[in-house]
């Protein structure tokens, strides 16, 4: 008998843990792209699910711990024509400021703390950012289209996971994969050489690093709740 516990308590201990980093109550783990504290003005817990406070600041957040090899599953909902994303094996974050115009024709300032990483596009379906089939929900950011994707629209919450295991990579959107690729072989090359933005492409060189994950801020609403992650070995 007590061998057999002893089986069942090495069995319990060798289980990958879940660890949850929001759970709609705190923002605690969570720290802005380049100052270290959380920016309180840019986001807002609301009826359990954590959201980007639209204004002249646009701070995305990152997870306080890093992950290599990971499932990170989440829920998230999307405003008509909202754009947002999570982001993973990040290479940077950066501030600047960017000057833009109001309807009627007056000039602002928008403070950004921004995030260069592969991205899980979180995107209202109907949306002018969606015409493009690679910036369609759960599309690797600008890189690969999702592959029949459920649609995603507003007022309901949607499922996403993100699986990083060495060099494979796989979105999951609604319960279904609609993205899985694998770095370093030439259809992925074939990616990087054929993108559109060169900071896009400029990634490439990063791909393989330990970082955080980072919730994008782009000053439209966009829910998420029910955050957690599981570290798989290496």
């Amino acid at each position: 008998m007590r061998l057999i516990l002893g089986f069942l308590s090495f069995g319990l201990l060798a289980e990958p843990l879940w660890l949850s980093l929001l759970d709609g109550s705190s923002t605690s783990g969570w720290h802005a792209a380049v100052t270290p504290s959380f920016p309180e003005s840019c986001w807002r817990l609301e009826e359990g699910a954590l959201r980007p406070v639209p204004g002249n600041q646009q701070v995305d957040i990152w997870s306080d711990k890093a992950y290599r090899n990971f499932i990170l599953d989440f829920e998230f909902k999307v405003d008509a024509k909202a754009n947002g994303g999570i982001k993973y094996l990040i290479q940077r974050g950066s501030a600047w400021t960017s000057k833009r115009k109001k309807p009627d024709g007056i000039p602002y300032e928008v403070y950004r703390e921004g995030t260069g990483g592969l991205e899980f596009q979180i995107v209202d379906d109907a949306g002018d950012e969606a015409k493009d089939p690679k910036r369609r929900c759960g599309a690797m950011y600008s890189l690969v289209a999702p592959t029949d994707p459920p649609p995603v629209g507003p007022g309901a919450f949607h499922s996403g996971r993100i699986v990083v295991q060495g060099d494979h990579i796989e979105h999951w959107l609604n319960g279904k994969r609609v993205v899985s690729v694998t770095l370093g072989t030439p259809e992925m090359e074939s990616i990087w050489d054929n993108g559109k933005r060169e900071d896009i492409k400029q990634m490439r060189t990063m791909a393989k690093r330990e970082s955080p994950i980072a919730i994008t801020h782009h000053g439209s609403a966009v829910w998420y709740r029910n955050m957690r992650v599981q570290a798989l070995p290496d």
